[in-house]
């Protein structure tokens, strides 16, 4: 068995949510989103934004494993509904809202 292993189920150390929470320790301050020289995001700014929707979402009755389906647009509500998702535990699937009706229908029926 390699390293990490326990009875064919992958022990990590480690995840996204872990990582981004030390980065925000480490540099709260530090840019996290930029979209423009007027619309800067610290990782402290985002972890907050992201941590009142991951209550929110709890709140609301969201459990581990619930499928949030997230708009692929490049905007700051995008990025936070995805922190807060990993933070929750909940699954997230981004689409693109350019895309055609039917591929949509068979991404969300696929998502249930």
């Amino acid at each position: 068995m390699g390293q990490g292993r326990t009875h064919n189920k992958l022990k990590y150390r480690y995840n996204l949510g872990l990582f981004f929470e030390s980065i925000v320790n480490a540099q709260p301050d530090c840019p996290a989103i930029v979209f423009s020289k007027q619309s800067i995001y610290s990782f402290g700014q985002y972890n907050r934004l992201a941590n009142q929707l991951a209550r929110h979402l709890k709140a609301q009755g969201a459990l581990k494993g619930d499928v949030v389906w997230v708009s692929g647009e490049k905007r700051l509500s995008t990025y936070v509904i995805i922190l807060a998702c990993l933070k929750v535990g909940l699954v997230y699937s981004v689409f693109d809202p350019e895309s055609p009706d039917e591929r949509l229908k068979k991404i969300f029926h696929k998502c249930k």
